[in-house]
């Protein structure tokens, strides 16, 4: 559990990083909703897991995630949550009395979208955009 909260912790320090860079975008108007569904239909073919957490907004634009996580608390805020959740889990005491469950799902719900952006820009990195676009229809 530590191993996992450390992880956590380095993941959003290196959100915090990337926040203002235009990370994994595919350069893809995002008034362009035919375009936007055409190219995540053709990504999602080629890569063995896609999000299924993120809107499309966020699939075109990664870094909107990034920005977004920091919107309502920054890295102090998540770093005590997560400090939290390890006491709570090792502990025999109930989580309530520490966390509201609306701290718990907010945290919750921005690690979520935090993860599925990660592994995008990484993939994405892998998996050039000229290969997305020459994905065969099945």
């Amino acid at each position: 559990m530590l191993y996992q909260y450390e992880l956590t912790m380095k993941l959003l320090e290196t959100a915090l990083l990337l926040k203002n860079r235009k990370l994994g975008s595919t350069g893809i108007s995002k008034r362009k909703p035919d375009i936007i569904n055409w190219f995540i239909n053709r990504e999602r073919k080629r890569l063995q897991y896609y999000p299924s957490h993120l809107e499309p907004k966020e699939i075109i634009k990664p870094a909107r995630v990034f920005k977004s996580i920091f919107d309502t608390y920054d890295l102090t805020y998540y770093n005590r949550v997560f400090r939290n959740w390890l006491y709570d889990a090792l502990s025999d005491k109930f989580m309530e009395k520490s966390l509201t469950k609306t701290e718990v799902l907010y945290v919750y719900d921005r690690l979520v979208k935090l993860y599925e952006v990660m592994w995008l820009v990484h993939n994405r990195s892998c998996l050039s955009l000229e290969d997305v676009y020459k994905a065969k229809s099945k």
